[in-house]
């Protein structure tokens, strides 16, 4: 995020060891505050190892957080709430625990996050390349400062096994972003009536259904999360695109007046947006599948994938997350975010590193308006 030009303010906890150095020389040469990091000697950074299949794609991983639940503790988190409290966004993630979560939704006085930024006025609290898992009474206190404060809540899945903790926070949570897997694990989690079916997922052939097909699939589990309070639920298909899901019709040309603190590569790619925004001529279309939308169905809007030169597949999903995040805190809506964050996610596999050592502001915008022109409305009835 701090190469789209955000900046960040992280609430987290490392180990005095060679990890916890590396993170905040790190996060230091990015020009970002480390003041809400906490260091213990008595701890070892936690670490994630990840395990990737021949095509580059993430087959397991291995996390040991231990530290984090010991030393990230509520007084520590509380010495920042009124960053939470101010922030346009809160992003949490399943490494949370399900009751810190619950706790974070509804104004426990008490935080604990794997990872919290801040910029201006936005805040995020995900994992990291060092995952950190929060003790369960702390995830309620950020969603909890959330709901006080009005702000919206992001959840990020992060494994099929941990996408299911959003059941005790799911009526806080206003976007969530789960690939296929995930997606059906969460609405099989919420389902609370015994003699109902499970929601049947696709199989690994599936990946070369039309979106069609998939929204059939799918569609089952949308709804679930819908129903149960989710504003937006933001299907990640890999190299099928994205597929963004709501119970009410998203804005495709509102935003917000920006930040006259923006860095000037937020306002210059911005404005650039905005000036797509306003030449596109998809707006018609838009229009057209909102008055002919039926009542009760949810709407289904398809963005595509972009053509690239993969070299490498990690990091691109949270490229396009932190992209998504980024935009929102510019102002923009959730379609332009969405598109910015799969230019990011593009820019992230055509790069050998994790994350890209830059952006070109050209590039991620010429980028956005391609996917944006080709957004299409799905069936969703």
């Amino acid at each position: 995020m701090s190469k789209l030009g955000s900046r960040p303010f992280i609430i987290s906890v490392v180990g005095n060891d060679m990890a916890g150095d590396s993170m905040l020389e790190h996060w230091k040469s990015l020009g970002l505050s480390i003041e809400g990091i906490r260091r213990c000697s008595d701890i070892v950074t936690p670490i994630v190892s990840n395990i990737f299949d021949l095509g580059g794609e993430l087959s397991a991983a291995v996390a040991d957080v231990e530290a984090v639940e010991k030393s990230l503790t509520p007084d520590w988190i509380w010495k920042f709430k009124h960053k939470i409290s101010s922030a346009p966004v809160l992003m949490v993630d399943g490494n949370l625990g399900p009751l810190a979560l619950e706790a974070a939704c509804q104004g426990w006085p008490y935080v604990l996050s794997s990872r919290l930024y801040y910029r201006n006025r936005a805040l995020f609290a995900e994992g990291s390349n060092y995952w950190c898992s929060l003790d369960i009474s702390i995830i309620w206190f950020l969603t909890s400062v959330a709901a006080d404060s009005r702000t919206p809540v992001w959840f990020e899945p992060v494994s099929v096994a941990k996408s299911v903790r959003i059941g005790s926070i799911i009526k806080h949570v206003a976007y969530t972003s789960p690939n296929e897997d995930e997606l059906i694990a969460m609405a099989n989690a919420l389902c609370s009536d015994p003699g109902s079916s499970p929601i049947q997922g696709m199989s690994k052939k599936g990946s070369h259904k039309s979106i069609d097909s998939m929204v059939c699939m799918l569609k089952p589990a949308i709804a679930w999360l819908l129903e149960r309070g989710v504003d937006m639920v933001i299907v990640t298909l890999g190299s099928n695109g994205v597929l963004l899901c709501s119970r009410e019709a998203p804005d495709f040309s509102r935003v917000t007046a920006h930040n006259a603190r923006f860095s000037s590569f937020e306002r210059e790619l911005y404005d650039l947006v905005i000036s797509n925004l306003v030449s596109n001529r998809q707006f018609g279309n838009i229009k057209s599948v909102k008055s002919n939308h039926r009542s009760g169905v949810p709407y289904l809007f398809h963005f595509p994938a972009l053509p690239a030169s993969v070299v490498s597949l990690t990091g691109a999903g949270d490229c396009l997350v932190g992209g998504c995040l980024s935009s929102l805190c510019m102002g923009l809506n959730i379609t332009s975010s969405i598109a910015i964050g799969i230019a990011v996610a593009k820019a992230a596999v055509e790069s050998q590193y994790n994350i890209p050592p830059g952006f070109s502001i050209c590039t991620v915008a010429d980028d956005a308006n391609r996917v944006f022109c080709a957004v299409k409305a799905v069936e969703a009835g």
